[in-house]
């Protein structure tokens, strides 16, 4: 420790100490005779000796190196800046896509104390869901001895105003969700547990920043004015700050308004939210506030208990063995197991840019190497090391490498918030780069900088910097890395084209889904039936409308139920509730059978691939599919037709009559005879005439292909950009390496020429050295293809993950590239003159 101090001491005082030590010299130098002089030894060497005693020499050695290195590339401009810009592309889109996964997975969202939050998710023997019946919430809010609180929170839609009135999205929460997440309002007040929790306080809303700019014109003068939800008068009393996130982001910005869970009765006469411990009628998501000291796990097992209890008090409802889940609730989103492989994709594939980055930067730090042969060797005759040698270029490589994480950190500053909000993302992150994605951009640019930087040092240290077998594992890298992102984009660009030029199997541009959205309006089973009977009667009645029908999970709509079928053909099962004229307003056709009617129970209609997969070569009308405890009878096959797992090519399709205890979530889908957006105005008004708090959602199922193609457009985007630059990257690494082999042999082609070697010759004796590590890099890029591309299987629609065109396509395109980036300069070596050879020689 006293050591330490010592050191710490001379650190801190290095300047004085230096000036004593000089001064005393100088003193002692002038008490000397001139004989005495002779003997008391180099000053320099002295200083450099106690600098070694105070025992900080490394850090003036590092101080020389880095100096030193700083000259060396402010002397070769054009190679710093290249290799800055490489490095920069290649570290600035792994950074960018670390962020966006740090911001939505890692970083605490911005809320008060967001690290003793925990999420509750529910958890029984045959799954799980992310609800919990708001009722059991309470119970285990005023139970247990772990949580100081608990946070609720649920989603609905409403109707605003009364005559002309339109659909809201209205955020339901605990009346303290605002002050517990020390969130601020921009006019007004947000909601006060003590006055707005109590029962009889008056019914009070808070207007999300978005939807006050737009329907009030961001009239400050709104607050403490009155508007009607569901035909109820409420008091706006606040709007959401500009920023405001909340515990769902997403939630957080797109909801219309906000009110509390225990007013929601008010606004949905009949909603069981405040009694049901069903959670299909009082469903929320569920935050805790943990105590001083106690972790996740325990509280976690604290409630368990409490899960029991309240399985036996409602075992109608509640499953044995259900309880909850904890997660640290921190964060935007949790990943789960099935979201690792899109993580390993994700991770892969803009690992290869780095890695054609590195390669590319290697083969450019190798060719410039022949340039400092002579400074290198004169170096070593004056007495360095090489591990001395090696030191230096390591520095002059890190320099490199810190200037272009520092450029990669610049760039991927602003560029999330612009590729989310492009995917069609929250925009209300801050998306400022935390301590893990600056840790992780200067990791890589260490990385980097080994592996670039290293191989070129130990060729010169070793003064062999003219051996070829590093230069051709960099370019091999590059050139593998180029592969597998030309052949992922090409399986996506083709899945692409098929998905908008191949008929789905189902008629998308004449048709129409109209969703009244009775679940949010306390609607019971039979009260949705008579509504939904009467709403096909009233649309079918309208001119230009051919059928109507009612489905569970509309087409290309984000609802999905599925069944996993393994076996020898394994594949995604899309389970859907549909009525007797679904398959007409669809234009699915009938191949095999019957179709529905009103009294068929306990019978399923399959798809041609379902049957196909599962009972191959046999009448499938004679079997019997199981589904959970049911025994479905088959009693027709119809053509294939993916409207709800539409990019999912490998799966098919399960139809089942309506049950009554899903027809609050059912959906009408329409069918038109002539243009579907003249039918939407007179489908609402006849809609909305049967209840006039109801007003139904009505889209275009084509805005939803539309919608459905444009992500996919835009994931295959992503993936082009990234096998693009790759490519280029390897083009240029391509030419250098060949430039440079011909400026090497310039002398000896010039004697072969001069000998009589013929033009073809000297070409492909420049070429055929190349050949057979290109091809190497070629099959491995193509074997890594195909195991990455297994994760992709359900975004390839229609398309296999071993499509051979795809593969020849993106083979074919790196191999004409390729060519061409080599014969460009392996064609220079015939404009060698043998005189001008013969005589340097």
């Amino acid at each position: 420790m006293i050591e330490l101090l010592r050191r710490i001491y001379y650190l801190l005082n290095r300047s004085r100490l230096q000036r004593e030590l000089e001064n005393d010299m100088a003193v002692h130098r002038e008490m000397l005779n001139a004989a005495q002089r002779k003997d008391f030894g180099n000053p320099a060497l002295l200083r450099e000796q106690a600098h070694a005693a105070w025992g900080w020499g490394w850090l003036d050695r590092l101080g020389q190196d880095l100096r030193f290195g700083a000259r060396m590339l402010r002397k070769s401009p054009a190679l710093a800046f290249t290799a800055i810009v490489v490095l920069a592309l290649g570290i600035g889109v792994n950074v960018t896509a670390f962020n966006i996964i740090d911001v939505f997975y890692f970083k605490a969202l911005p809320v008060r104390d967001p690290h003793s939050l925990v999420r509750f998710t529910t958890e029984f023997p045959e799954g799980s869901t992310t609800e919990v019946a708001y009722p059991a919430a309470r119970f285990y809010a005023e139970h247990n001895q772990v949580l100081s609180t608990m946070i609720a929170l649920r989603w609905t839609n409403l109707t605003l105003g009364e005559k002309n009135s339109k659909s809201v999205r209205a955020g339901v929460v605990s009346a303290n969700y605002f002050s517990e997440l020390g969130s601020s309002a921009a006019y007004g007040r947000l909601f006060l547990p003590q006055s707005d929790g109590a029962p009889d306080a008056p019914p009070v809303v808070v207007l999300g920043y978005g939807f006050w700019q737009r329907n009030f014109g961001g009239d400050a003068s709104a607050v403490g004015r009155t508007i009607q939800l569901n035909q109820h008068p409420a008091t706006i009393i606040g709007v959401t700050s500009f920023d405001f996130a909340g515990l769902d982001p997403e939630a957080g910005e797109h909801n219309d308004v906000w009110l509390m869970i225990h007013q929601e009765p008010y606004f949905v006469p009949g909603s069981k939210v405040l009694t049901s411990f069903n959670d299909r009628d009082s469903n929320v998501h569920m935050w805790g506030r943990l105590k001083p000291g106690v972790t996740v796990r325990q509280a976690q097992q604290a409630l368990l208990p409490l899960a029991d209890e309240l399985v036996h008090q409602h075992p109608d409802v509640m499953q044995k063995g259900e309880h909850l889940r904890g997660y640290a609730g921190a964060s935007a989103d949790q990943i789960s197991v099935n979201d690792l492989p899109v993580f390993v994709l994700v991770v892969a594939l803009f690992g290869l840019i780095l890695v054609a980055a590195c390669g590319n930067l290697g083969s450019l730090l190798l060719g410039h190497a022949v340039t400092r042969e002579r400074e290198i060797s004169i170096r070593l005759s004056l007495g360095a090391t090489r591990g001395r040698i090696v030191r230096q270029l390591m520095t002059e490589s890190l320099l490199l490498a810190l200037a272009g994480t520092a450029a990669g950190l610049f760039a991927s500053w602003n560029l999330p918030r612009i590729v989310v909000t492009w995917a069609g993302g929250p925009g209300n992150f801050d998306f400022t780069p935390g301590w893990r994605t600056i840790a992780c951009a200067f990791v890589m640019g260490l990385v980097a900088c080994v592996v670039f930087g290293l191989p070129a040092a130990r060729q010169l240290a070793r003064q062999r910097h003219r051996a070829s077998r590093v230069r051709n594992i960099f370019m091999a890298a590059q050139v593998t890395a180029s592969c597998v992102l030309l052949i992922i984009s090409a399986l996506l660009v083709r899945a692409l084209d098929r998905a908008v030029n191949t008929d789905p199997g189902f008629d998308y541009r004449q048709t129409l889904t109209v969703d009244p959205q009775l679940y949010s309006h306390a609607y019971n089973p039979s009260r949705a039936a008579s509504y939904l009977q009467e709403a096909e009667a009233r649309i079918q009645q309208i001119p230009g409308v051919d059928s109507a029908a009612l489905v569970l999970n509309p087409p290309l709509g984000r609802r999905a139920s599925i069944q996993g079928i393994r076996g020898r053909n394994s594949f995604n099962a899309y389970i859907n509730q549909v009525g007797e004229q679904y398959f007409r307003v669809m234009g699915i056709p009938l191949l095999q059978g019957r179709i529905f009617n009103k009294n068929d129970h306990n019978v399923a209609i399959v798809s041609e691939a379902f049957a196909r997969k599962v009972w191959p070569g046999k009448d499938p009308l004679r079997q019997v599919h199981k589904l959970g405890s049911q025994q479905l009878a088959v009693i027709g096959v119809v053509g294939n037709a993916h409207s709800v797992g539409y990019r999912d090519g490998n799966s098919a399709e399960l139809y089942l009559p309506p049950e009554d205890p899903y027809l609050p979530e059912a959906v009408v889908l329409v069918k038109t005879g002539g243009r579907p957006q003249d039918a939407i105005g007179p489908i609402s008004e006849a809609v909305r005439a049967i209840d006039p708090v109801i007003s139904p959602d009505v889209q275009m199922v084509k805005d939803a292909f539309k919608e459905r193609v444009g992500m996919s457009g835009k994931i295959t985007g992503v993936v082009s950009g990234l096998g693009a630059l790759a490519l280029a990257l390897a083009v240029i690494g391509l030419f250098g390496v060949v430039a440079y082999n011909v400026s090497q042999r310039t002398r000896e082609i010039g004697i072969r020429i001069a000998l009589g070697a013929t033009p073809s010759w000297v070409v492909r004796s420049m070429v055929s050295r190349f050949v057979l590590p290109l091809g190497i890099a070629l099959a491995v890029g193509v074997a890594m293809a195909a195991g990455i591309s297994i994760v992709l299987r359900t975004e390839l629609f229609g398309v296999s993950n071993l499509d051979p065109l795809s593969y020849l396509a993106a083979v074919l395109l790196l191999a004409a590239t390729a060519s061409a980036a080599v014969l460009i300069p392996a064609r220079r070596a015939l404009k060698v003159d043998p005189m001008v050879a013969l005589r340097c020689e």
